[in-house]
Formats: structure tokens, sequence, C-alpha cells
């Protein structure tokens, strides 16, 4: 049996692209697949060992010294394959490369697009970074053995050069988690037409504002899940509803996200037009098109070709709350054209957009890699 490892320092033991799509998709195959992560504790979950290196409350200190405790740990895993997730562990990946040792980089995103909005760093601070990850990625795409990107966006975001050696691997749904809403669940939540959901990161650059401002157009109770950055978000969500429409989770376990989006009649993903956002595929879109909902989505390019050309909603400009609310409204007020799209994104996902395709890609890559 071969021994993989897969690295993050900055995501959860439960991330869904690292651990329920990839890890599990690997122990499945018959691979043993190790995880070390943060922040968690040590534990085995269906087939894949999770290893918590350490705990960080500062994300200076995590980005200084995980990529130094993540190579050690990695050396001990010996592993044939290091599957990394985090642009601070390119340090561990050229550390492993030195090593001997074979390294997958895993791009989520355009980072060097991402951090240019980082609200904990200066403006001058978010050039150099920018610069300097970009770079770096550059590097690791030439000295590493494999590179995979979560979208076409990001695929293109390496030197043209490089890009077709680079493994496209979409953030799609597994289809085996959702239960469209007329195949089961809860059957009073799906009598329960005056909600919509958000899930993902929470913060003013994913469009909080929009979210919260549009309450004062639409009639519909809205819920919310994920983490807020900053964490301090989470007390204004709860300041700005007085009327008590908004149900903020926090994080969910897979389960709770499920049981969100069986309550709700629409899915909202409606983030400002900044440059990593109109490269995206937020796994969000995709996941309330698995849970039969129509989609409400920013006007982008990319997700228009989506969202309205497979007929499973509408594409709003950014950042108009007014109009967010009005297309909540419209939605709401019209079950037929609401079953209609959900029917129409299910669909589309189990067509076009979902894990099975992705998961032959990833165990190809791995076995051309290791043999």
């Amino acid at each position: 049996m071969k021994k993989v490892c897969h690295i993050t320092s900055a995501h959860p033991p439960g991330d869904i692209r690292i651990f329920h799509k990839e890890c599990l998709a690997l122990a499945r195959a018959g691979y043993e697949v190790t995880l070390l992560v943060n922040n968690g504790h040590n534990q085995t979950r269906e087939g894949v060992r999770i290893i918590s290196v350490s705990s960080f409350r500062s994300r200076w200190w995590r980005m200084l010294i995980s990529p130094w405790m993540m190579y050690f740990h990695a050396l001990g895993c010996r592993a044939a394959l290091f599957h990394l997730h985090d642009p601070e562990l390119l340090v561990t990946g050229f550390l492993l490369k030195i090593s001997g040792k074979k390294v997958v980089y895993d791009a989520h995103e355009d980072t060097s697009l991402q951090i240019r909005s980082k609200y904990y760093l200066k403006p001058f601070l978010r050039r150099v970074a920018s610069g300097l990850i970009r770079k770096t990625e550059n590097l690791a795409s030439v000295a590493f053995d494999a590179m995979v990107a979560a979208s076409e966006g990001v695929q293109q975001a390496f030197p043209a050069k490089t890009q077709p050696s680079v493994t496209l691997l979409r953030n799609y749904p597994d289809l085996r988690e959702f239960t469209r809403r007329d195949m089961g669940g809860d059957q009073e939540a799906k009598e329960t037409p005056h909600t919509i959901c958000y899930i993902g990161a929470i913060s003013e650059s994913r469009g909080l504002h929009t979210l919260l401002s549009s309450l004062d157009h639409h009639t519909a109770r809205l819920e919310m899940a994920g983490p807020c950055y900053p964490p301090a978000l989470a007390d204004e969500i709860r300041r700005s509803d007085p009327d008590r429409r908004i149900l903020y989770h926090g994080m969910l376990d897979r389960d709770g996200v499920q049981k969100v989006l069986q309550r709700s009649s629409v899915g909202l993903v409606v983030l400002p037009p900044a440059d990593n956002h109109l490269v995206a595929l937020p796994v969000k879109m995709f996941e309330y098109m698995a849970a039969g909902l129509p989609v409400i989505a920013s006007d982008f390019p990319l997700w228009r070709q989506i969202v309205e050309g497979n007929g499973c909603g509408y594409c709003i400009g950014p950042g108009n709350a007014a109009l967010l609310g009005a297309t909540v409204e419209y939605l709401l007020g019209r079950d037929e054209l609401r079953d209609e799209m959900g029917a129409n994104g299910r669909r589309a996902v189990e067509k076009f957009y979902n894990w099975a395709v992705e998961e032959k890609r990833l165990l190809q890559l791995y076995e051309n890699i290791t043999g």
C-alpha cells in the first residue's frame, strides 16, 4: 500500500477539498493517507490518519514556524508523495525536494491576487507579498513534481510554459453528500419557503455588507454558516439583526451544512468583483446547485455562463443590495420557477460539475508520479 501525506497549516482538519474530497478519494483507492494539520487533534477518520502538528493563535507565528515543523513531521511519515495546500508551505515543499521527496502543490486560489484584499496587511505589504508569492509559485511549478489548480483561472496564473503540466482539479461537489430537495430530507424544512442561505467564509471582501443590507429589501430569513474574518464580524452580524432574521451558525460540519441547504429556498454567492473572485469557482455555488437550490450570484462572465447558462438562477450586479433583495423576493413568490431552476442546477451538476470526474484526474496524477 502506497503512503501519501497531505499537509495544511491553515485549513481545518475537515476541510472540504483537502479531507472530504482528495484524502477520502485516495483512501478509497487504497492509498495509506496521512493528513498533517494545525489546531486539531490526532485521530483516524474514514481511513485517513490525521496528525495535529501544533496549535497557533497567531497567524504570524503560524506562517513563520509551521513550514519547518511540517517538514520535520513529514519526514517521519515516510510517504511516497507529499501534497501541500498552503502558500506558506512552499518552503516545506522546497525542503522536501532537497531531501529527495516527491512533492505536489495544490493552488486553491490565485493567492497573488487574493492577498491584495487581505485586511490584516497594509497596502504596501500586500503588493510586496503578492509579487513574492507569484515568483515563489512560479519557481515551484518548475521544481516540484506536479502542480494542481482549483480552476482554469488559477491554472492560467502560472507561466505559459508550465501551464500544460498543471493538473486542473476543480472544486466540484461530491454528489454522494447531497440530497435533492425533492428526494427526501427534512419535510418540515421543505415547507418553510422564506429562508435563504450563504455558506462559506464571511468577510467584507466577500460581500457581507450586501447580504446584510439586502434584508431591508426582502422578507426572507438569512441563514449563514462559515468562519468570520476578522472574528469580530460575528458580533457585528448579531448587532445588525434587531428583528432576528439572521441565523448565524458559525462553523458547521458537513451534516450541519446539509440541514441548512434543506431548509433553504435560495442560495447566495454575491461576492464583490475582486480579481481573484472573477476567476474563482466557488464551491458554495455548486453545492447550492447539487442540493437543488436556485442560485443568485454576482454577474461575472464565468459565473454567468454557469448559472444563467444552465437556467439555475440569476446573476446580478455585485454590491447592489436593493437588486439582491428584489431578486430574492421575486423567487420566493414563484414556487414553480424555484423548483425548475433547482432541478436545472442539479442536472448540470450531475452532468458536468461533479467530483467524480475530478477524482479520476487526481488518481491518475498520483499513479503517474508514484508509479
